[in-house]
Parts: structure tokens; sequence; C-alpha cells
């Protein structure tokens, strides 16, 4: 045996030294690129993780071994990457710097799915990983694994419990903007999660990563608490100047609305300009400008103690210039629509401006149209119904494909036969096209409502659903029950199981189905159309017809948005009548893609040819007192494409 210091390790076999000796001293973007396998299941590109794919994401790894970071903040694009590469620092932490460690995800049910379908086969497929687990299965569950060195706990927003009580060195949280903004009797759970951190003040870590939404959502908001952000630089390939990528610089071609393949050959067409020398870029130098680039500050920090990166999908290598273009020209005239690419793809959270308005500028929307009279764009009509204990207050509106519309009708009916009489046996005539009138093609009432004041006892919500099984289906128009939901929706609206008792208990023959409608979303987009009118912006605007006044513009003006305590955006009503902006909703709702396709799906428009007789003409009224306004958006002029 040789003298020496460490003669005593001969007497050990190589498997024995293999336990005692340290780990590689790694950086996370290293430890990833060496060990990370991707799973068929979950990722589009299977196998080895190769960082070079996605070189942006380089920096937000190697921060987490940046000893002078302690928060790391990422607002990006959906499908950039993010998710992947917390889940290469999860990893790394397990088998490189083992401490307790904290996940947290939107909801329980989040977590508990990330947990089978991502992390344990992640943990799995790596060998260094799953020989770190502890074998006892109560120590192994699917919301607590417990490896050598380290406890790590999966944790839904939603719940208190899962994220009290639990010291944490590394706290990783996931899509923080779907998280509740406050949980009963406790603080946000982004704020309870960070607590876990405070014993352990020097070595603590903390990333913070989301989609955006808007100003008012928490990656925002941690963005801007950041001592330094961060933007993703990229050389030209013709002049080397180096630029952020930004969806102004996507050109494509002008192509007419008439031509049935414009999306494809925008799609095929599109490239980006540079900002220096106007060369075009196509997405084939993308890859090539991806890893010749750089991460730069606007200035350089004093201190780095929190960092922050935003990206969006124009820098994504799945993502064509073409592809974001055709995204931006389906969505652009619809406000939900377009709030999901600015959010989803250009990782930009959705600008709110709002503006004070009053009457006349409300009717500044109005247009050349007669009262009572289509438009030849229009392709249906739909019909919103506001009941009230003395009657109904209606809007008409007709439609075009685009979602641009113009008010038809207004006013007040004091029994069903009126409201019969409209929705069934009235018909518009079509400006331009003699002998061509436009029935209604869909309609709606509101079915929530007080006891009616007669003998029967019965409510006005029983009452509709009465009417509604009697006369909803079969009579050419087809007319639905609506309910403001009590919830946010996913979408502005959603279809009710079916009903097969009133309110009474007394059974309904046949069933009902209700749509429920998310009544801040419809409010958002009706008020985004009447700007669009106002300012002539084309596509997807609001239109009022000339006869307009202002008995229709106070009601319009009856709520405005405004900040509650907590920075949340809710919908106030300032004054008592707001009927026809409740009827304007339900008509809006009935167009809308989300209802079995709406008015895009129409393959021709819903018109009848010849004269109707008995015509029924129906006087607009309603109250009149002076307007108060109301705050309505505004377009952020980058948009405007």
């Amino acid at each position: 045996m040789r003298a020496g210091r460490f003669d005593f390790l001969e007497a050990f076999f190589p498997e024995e030294l293999s336990e005692i000796e340290p780990p590689d001293r790694l950086m996370v973007t290293e430890w990833a690129d060496r060990y990370r396998i991707l799973e068929p299941s979950t990722s589009a590109e299977p196998g080895p993780w190769r960082t070079d794919r996605i070189p942006y994401a380089r920096a937000w790894m190697d921060a987490f071994n940046d000893p002078d970071v302690e928060c790391v903040v990422i607002q990006s694009a959906t499908q950039v990457g993010k998710t992947e590469t917390l889940l290469n620092i999860l990893g790394y932490i397990i088998d490189q710097q083992p401490g307790p460690t904290m996940v947290v995800y939107p909801t329980v049910e989040v977590a508990e799915d990330v947990s089978r379908t991502r992390i344990q086969p992640m943990i799995e497929a790596h060998p260094r990983l799953a020989e770190k687990r502890v074998g006892d299965r109560h120590r192994f569950t699917t919301l607590r694994m417990q490896f050598a060195g380290m406890d790590l706990y999966l944790s839904g927003a939603n719940s208190a419990a899962s994220l009290a009580s639990k010291p944490c060195e590394y706290v990783l949280l996931d899509e923080v903007n779907k998280y509740p903004t406050v949980l009963q009797n406790e603080a946000d759970p982004v704020s309870l999660a960070v607590e876990r951190t405070k014993t352990f003040l020097y070595s603590r870590k903390i990333m913070i990563a989301s989609t955006p939404t808007t100003e008012q959502g928490r990656i925002t908001r941690e963005l801007e608490d950041c001592d330094a952000v961060y933007e993703y630089q990229v050389p030209c390939p013709h002049c080397g100047v180096y630029q952020p990528l930004v969806f102004a610089q996507v050109k494509w071609p002008q192509c007419s609305k008439d031509d049935p393949d414009r999306l494809g050959r925008i799609e095929e067409l599109a490239h980006y300009e540079c900002a220096k020398c106007g060369g075009t870029i196509l997405d084939h130098h993308k890859p090539g400008m991806l890893r010749a680039g750089r991460w730069q500050a606007a200035a350089e920090p004093g201190r780095r103690r929190k960092i922050g990166f935003r990206l969006s999908s124009l820098y994504s290598p799945w993502v064509k210039f073409g592809k974001l273009a055709v995204q931006f020209l389906r969505s652009k005239d619809d406000p939900a629509e377009l709030q999901n690419v600015v959010n989803g793809w250009f990782g930009e959270p959705w600008i709110q401006r709002y503006v004070k308005v009053d009457d006349d500028q409300v009717l500044q929307a109005r247009c050349d149209l007669p009262p009572q009279t289509v438009p030849r764009e229009a392709v249906a009509l739909t019909c919103g119904i506001d009941r009230q204990q003395t009657g109904f207050y209606f809007v008409v509106r007709a439609w075009a494909r685009d979602m641009t519309s113009w008010l038809v009708h207004y006013g007040f009916l004091p029994s069903w036969e009126d409201v019969e009489q409209l929705l069934f046996d009235t018909a518009y005539p079509v400006v331009g096209m003699e002998g061509m009138e436009m029935p209604i093609w869909r309609a709606a009432i509101d079915t929530a409502g007080t006891l009616l004041d007669d003998a029967s006892g019965i409510s006005a919500t029983e009452d509709t659903y009465l009417w509604l099984r009697k006369n909803g289906r079969g009579r050419g128009c087809q007319v639905w029950g609506t309910k403001g939901s009590s919830y946010p929706l996913q979408g502005k609206l959603r279809m009710s199981k079916p009903l097969d008792r009133l309110p009474s208990g007394k059974p309904i023959p046949g069933g009902l189905t209700i749509v429920l409608l998310d009544t801040d979303k419809l409010k958002d987009a009706f008020w985004w159309r009447l700007e669009r009118a106002r300012k002539r912006e084309g596509a997807g605007a609001a239109y009022l017809h000339s006869g307009t006044g202002r008995d229709y513009s106070q009601q319009i003006l009856a709520e405005e948005k405004r900040l509650d305590r907590k920075g949340r955006e809710e919908w106030v009503r300032i004054r008592k009548d707001n009927h026809y902006l409740d009827a304007e909703l339900i008509a809006a709702a009935c167009a809308d893609p989300e209802w079995l396709g709406g008015v895009r799906l129409l393959v021709a428009p819903a018109r009848v040819g010849g004269a109707r007789t008995g015509r029924r003409r129906i006087v607009p009224e309603g109250p009149t007192r002076p307007g108060l306004g109301a705050r309505v958006y505004e377009r952020p002029s980058w948009l405007n494409r």
C-alpha cells in the first residue's frame, strides 16, 4: 500500500467509493444537459434535454446558482419552456443541492396532476433521482416526496393548509397569475409561500413564473419590483445589430379579405423585418440568432437580489412568424380573443385604459343607418330581452360575420303577446335590397326575477321557464333563457345542465337548458366594441342607428368599471335603470362564437323575401335622466394594425 494521506480509500470497493464521493459541481444548465430526459408523453421533442434548443432559458436556470440572486421572476408567453425550466431546477435541487422545497401550482388538483404526469415520470427516468427516493411509501406520496436530505412538497395556491407550516429553502411558483388573489382569513398565496423561506435567509431561492394577464396581475407586479428586468436581444443575420424581437416588425403581404386562402398565404409569407437595416429575417434564421442572443437590462443594476426576465413567442423555436401573424389577425376584432393572443403569444399584460364618457360621447357611435332597418352586410339579427316587473326591455342588433354590429331596434314591451309578435312576426327591411327582409334569428331572455304582482304567486323565473318551454323552439326564431353566472367563467358563456324542475319543485316536462353568462366579460366586450364604433375603427365595432336617443345612452351608462380596495376590477351600478345594457349583453351573447358557433358559422344571411303584412313598429321609450358617464376601453396604439 502506498504511503499517503488518502491511502485508506484503497480499502473500499468502487461501488462504496461512489456513495461517498462528492457530487460534481455543476450549474443547473450543465446538469440538465447531462442528465435530463424529456418524456414523449409531455414533450414535442422527447429525448435528452438540449439548452441550445432554447438558449434564452440558460440565464433563467443559471440564475439559481448565482449567489447574489435570491428571487427570479419570469414573465413569458406560453410554450416557451418555462415549466420545463422549473422542472430542471427541481431535478438539480434533488440531485445536487438538496434542501426542503415547495412547488406551488394554481390548485391542489393541478399539483396532483403535474405530480403524476410530469414530476414522477421525470424522477423515474433519471436513475440519479430515483435512487435518492426514500423507500417508505408513507414518505413518497403524490403531494409529498422524501428524498435523501430533503422533503419535496407540492401545494395548491387555493389551499392555505397546503402552504402553511413547512419551512422551505427553495420555493418554485408556477403560473402565479392563476392563483386566487386572497385566501380566507389569510394573506395572498405568493406571500404565504415566500413566508416559508424566512428561516433560510441567506440560502433561499425563489422562482416565480407565469404567463401575464392584466397590469394588475401578480407576475407583472413582481416584475416591476425587480432590481433589474432583462430582455433577450438577438443579432440581425444581415447587419449584425442586436435588437429585441417585437411584433410590430412582423410583416405580411396585404391580401384581400375576399381571398379564401388569405390567412394561408399570410402564414406562409410573413417574415420579420430588421428594425435597423430593414433586412428580411425568415424562420430558418431564428435558431442561429437565438444561439448568439444575450440578455440585456435597460441599466446596470446596483444590486441583483431580485431579477426578472420577459419573453414572447417570437423567440420560440416552435412558433413561426406567420403563425403569430395569423393568430393576431383572427383575434384582433374580439377583445377576449385578442387578450389571449397578447398574453399567451406576445407575453405581455393586457393593458386596460379607461376614459370617462358621457351621453354625447356614447351617441357618437351612431351611424347613418335608419332605425328598424338592416344593413346589407348583416347576416343575422339577435335580440336580447331584460324582464322587469312591469314588462320587457329589448334590443335587436344586426351582425356581420366579422362581429361588426348595428343597433336596429330597442324599446319596451308590456306583455308576452308583444314579445311573441316581436320575435316571431316581425321582419326588418334590408337597406338597398328591395323586397328583402330579415327576421330575428336567435333571441334570449333573462330568467332572473322577483315575485310577480298577481294572485298566482308565481315568480318571474318560473313564468319565464314555462313560456320558454312552450315558445322557445319551433316558431322560426330560437329563444333561450339566460342567467348571470355567480362566478367567473372560462369564457363568456356556458350551457347549464338541463333543468328538470322549476324553483318551486314542479317538474319541467322535457327539461330546459339555461345559458349562463359571464356578464363582466360581456360588458368588457360591449364597451370595447362601442369604443371602436365611436372611433370608426372598423371590424368588430358596435354601431348605433341614427335615431338612438338619450333614453338608450343613459341606461348604457348605468354601470362603470372601478378598482376595489384590493386592486381588483369590478363593474359597479351607479344608477337604477340598466335594462338596455343588460339586453345588449344578451343580444351579443346570442351572436358570440362560443354560443354554438354564433353568426360566424352562418352559411348564408338569415333573410326572407317578399313583403310581410301586419308588421309592427314599436316606438322606443324609456327614462330620460342626465348621464353620469362610464369608463370604456381604449385600444392600445401598438395593436392598431
